[in-house]
């Protein structure tokens, strides 16, 4: 695609910078869907896209969001949103600071994530409104309009 773009003028161009990246030491590539390991291996993630926003939550690290101005969300992504750092995509002065905060260990916004995942994400957590009750609320409430009690 990034050549049907203009953005690369062949794939041998494609091939060549992936293959450099990858000779990048503070570089990873996810070349299937499997992105797992990248997680893991990740101090933080910066990105312009909705993917992933809610299933890098579980690694607790810092996530920059880059905001075009365009982007959209239902309640529970804007609930995502609200618990990461962000700043235009062409603000480098913030995404210097986050990358020397990331350096330095300073995340503040680590409680407010953590609070989050606790409530909305950890199948895990027993409370009423873990993620694992939700959903076996939605599959309830689509066959058969009845709901657990919460």
């Amino acid at each position: 695609r990034s050549v049907d773009a203009g953005i690369f003028s062949s794939l041998s161009e494609y091939d060549n910078y992936v293959n450099e990246l990858k000779q990048t030491k503070a570089v990873l590539i996810a070349e299937s869907g499997d992105y797992f390991d990248l997680f893991k291996a990740s101090d933080a993630m910066i990105t312009d896209s909705v993917s992933f926003l809610a299933e890098y939550q579980f690694t607790g690290k810092p996530l920059l969001l880059l905001m075009s101005g365009e982007q959209t969300y239902n309640d529970f992504g804007n609930a995502i949103v609200d618990i990461l750092y962000k700043c235009p995509g062409d603000d480098y002065k913030a995404i210097e600071k986050f990358l020397n905060d990331i350096i330095s260990s300073v995340d503040p916004m680590y409680i407010n994530r953590k609070e989050f995942f606790d409530k909305n994400l950890n199948y895990l957590n027993e409370c009423s409104d873990s993620s694992n009750k939700r959903i076996y609320n939605d599959i309830l409430n689509t066959f058969s309009n009845n709901k657990i009690a919460q």
